[in-house]
């Protein structure tokens, strides 16, 4: 079967096709992988996140040995490393949005040792775009760990009072505000946790969130398949941008709303204010 059409199958997919092959054929699709990962340098980000979906699928099927005739030092990315990585990375989000038993604290301060060496190693094997896309991931991800206080209330906050729903709700805000850098797909992540607790405030506010949302989503699927710094990359981003920048600002008139008015519930008011100062 071609690559390209193995590309299209789930995880699960690509792994029940390669235990139905031989060993030699593993050996000539791993070859062919090799090969096509050559030719995706410079591509999309999307492909090669497909290209290493089927690598590890190979290589968990091939037996190691047979394997090792085929992979060598100088291999154009380590396919198997990297998602290793990015799965190490989603981990320590996991850990740090739920951090509240010591066995969780233990292993985020093993993952925040081990994620800095790791990527290190990665770096001179990565294509540009892989770079750039793991550098991202792995800077929010520090972002997000130096502000666990956040997310240690927000496991408090789920099920408690309003008044606590609110503040949850501030913290996330002023979190997605301060952002040190501009990091879109953080962005996705932080308006979806804000999304599903601004609605203490006023619902006309969520549709917003949700809405800018689902627009950078599909702006980053567009510049998934555009190489960085070309005319039309910087056209979408800077769009995608200014539309982040008038919800960041309703967002921050909330926020001094609700300092100005505060704690006992003066809703009318408080939305009466938030109206005032983005309209």
């Amino acid at each position: 079967m071609a690559i390209q059409r193995l590309l299209s199958k789930t995880p699960k997919q690509l792994r029940e096709y390669c235990e139905s092959l031989s060993n030699e054929d593993k050996q000539n699709l791993y070859e062919q992988y090799k090969q096509t990962v050559d030719e995706a340098k410079g591509k999309s980000l999307e492909e090669l996140l497909k290209l290493i979906k089927l690598a590890i699928a190979i290589e968990r099927t091939i037996d190691k040995k047979l394997l090792e005739s085929c992979c060598s030092d100088d291999h154009p990315f380590y396919p198997v490393a990297t998602f290793i990585f990015l799965n190490k990375l989603s981990r320590r989000l996991t850990l740090i949005m739920h951090s509240s038993c010591d066995k969780n604290f233990k292993e985020l301060d093993e993952l925040d040792e081990l994620l800095p060496q790791m990527y290190e190693e990665l770096r001179p094997k990565l294509t540009s775009d892989m770079r750039n896309y793991t550098e991202k991931g792995l800077r929010f991800s520090n972002f997000l760990r130096d502000n666990i206080d956040t997310f240690r209330f927000l496991e408090k906050a789920e099920h408690g009072s309003l008044a606590e729903r609110k503040k949850a709700a501030i913290k996330l805000i002023r979190l997605f505000i301060r952002q040190p850098e501009l990091n879109l797909q953080g962005d996705v992540f932080l308006l979806g946790l804000i999304s599903d607790y601004i609605d203490v405030f006023r619902k006309w506010l969520k549709c917003k969130v949700d809405a800018l949302i689902d627009l950078l989503k599909k702006g980053l699927e567009k510049l998934e398949d555009l190489e960085n710094d070309t005319e039309e990359y910087r056209k979408i981003e800077n769009e995608l941008i200014d539309e982040r920048n008038q919800v960041r600002g309703q967002l921050g008139a909330l926020v001094l709303a609700y300092v100005l008015f505060d704690e006992e519930g003066e809703y009318a008011e408080l939305d009466k204010q938030m109206r005032k100062a983005i309209l």
